[in-house]
């Protein structure tokens, strides 16, 4: 995929609608270039790619019938510039695939984003926002797969075949204080729009927020100690909104080869 979907997490599932994994891989052609003008640096990339599975849940291809005839298109441009004392990066992305639900019925889902990484002495701040239609299966989050537990992200389309959109964001700082040690934290919020009290079990919106330290031990091997807090919102079985909130912590080691 062209997009990007960045955190500073070191566990990826811990901010709702910045997934960095993908279960599995994707058929596509790319061509990327780079020009430098002046102090910029220009970043342009476009591909065809196949992105149905990322936009839409397997069981929602099966129930809606839903197919393709022609690969989607991305595009994204990445641009460095001096900032300060080092270079800060700015970039956008656009995914589309035109797809036809029952064999008949067209639609255009598509995913956008921007997102800003600024670099100030031993610390960086990035933030990321990205907006979907048609495609809730692209923010990442994990579906519970137990129906007592009532977390099922919305489907992409209802039953009247409309499409539902999402808008994400996160805001982010990694501060290096000295070359063994560091903090790291973030804040991400996720709404699903339109349509979706008519949909049981729903989720209405999610964030998480997440705070971490890491040690440098040696030149390869990084651990990181971090705590996760995340906090959904959900239609419940009576169709009213009802809040559930979760803590995560955990211990993990890095090392490069």
């Amino acid at each position: 995929m062209v997009g990007e979907l960045n955190t500073y997490s070191d566990n990826y599932y811990a901010m709702p609608g910045f997934n960095q994994t993908w279960p599995f891989g994707m058929d596509q052609i790319r061509l990327d270039g780079k020009f430098e003008i002046d102090k910029l640096i220009l970043k342009p990339t476009v591909a065809l790619e196949q992105l149905n599975r990322f936009f839409l849940t397997d069981d929602e291809i099966k129930s809606k019938n839903i197919s393709t005839k022609m690969p989607g298109f991305g595009a994204k441009l990445d641009i460095e510039f001096p900032f300060l004392t080092s270079k800060a990066r700015f970039y956008s992305f656009l995914e589309t695939q035109q797809i036809y639900i029952n064999s008949k019925y067209s639609h255009w889902p598509y995913v956008y984003g921007s997102g800003v990484s600024l670099p100030i002495k031993n610390l960086t701040l990035q933030s990321e926002f990205v907006y979907g239609k048609g495609a809730t299966n692209y923010v990442g989050l994990i579906e519970s797969g137990d129906t007592q537990s009532e977390t099922e992200v919305p489907s992409c389309y209802s039953s009247a075949n409309t499409a539902r959109r999402f808008r994400a964001y996160n805001i982010e700082a990694n501060y290096a204080i000295n070359d063994y040690w560091g903090l790291y934290g973030g804040f991400d919020k996720l709404n699903f729009m339109n349509d979706l009290n008519s949909s049981n079990q729903s989720i209405q919106s999610a964030d998480g927020k997440f705070l971490g330290i890491s040690y440098n031990l040696t030149k390869s091997t990084t651990l990181r100690l971090e705590y996760d807090l995340f906090s959904t919102q959900y239609y419940n079985q009576s169709k009213h909104i009802t809040t559930s909130r979760a803590r995560q912590l955990f211990l993990s080691a890095q090392y490069d080869f």
